[in-house]
């Protein structure tokens, strides 16, 4: 017997980015935080419902764009 094992198989991070859904069969509640990973961790996408009751989905880019600002703002502090 040959037994495959498919890794984020129609659950990771690109499925979830280049479909923009949830990943199939999760249905996303109102108010919860999603995380997907590729199949070795080095990829990440964040998503959840919006307010409007469609899809949200922040990439590498923009979860690394908010990191800096924010640490920017951390780092401006000069008292």
């Amino acid at each position: 017997y040959m037994y495959v094992l498919y890794l984020s198989k129609q659950c990771g991070a690109d499925f979830v980015k280049v479909n923009q859904s949830a990943p199939d069969g999760m249905e996303l509640t109102q108010g919860a935080k999603y995380v997907s990973f590729d199949g070795d961790s080095d990829r990440i996408v964040y998503y959840f419902k919006g307010s409007d009751g469609k899809f949200c989905l922040m990439d590498g880019d923009r979860i690394a764009t908010l990191v800096h600002n924010k640490s920017f703002t951390f780092n401006t502090d000069t008292k």
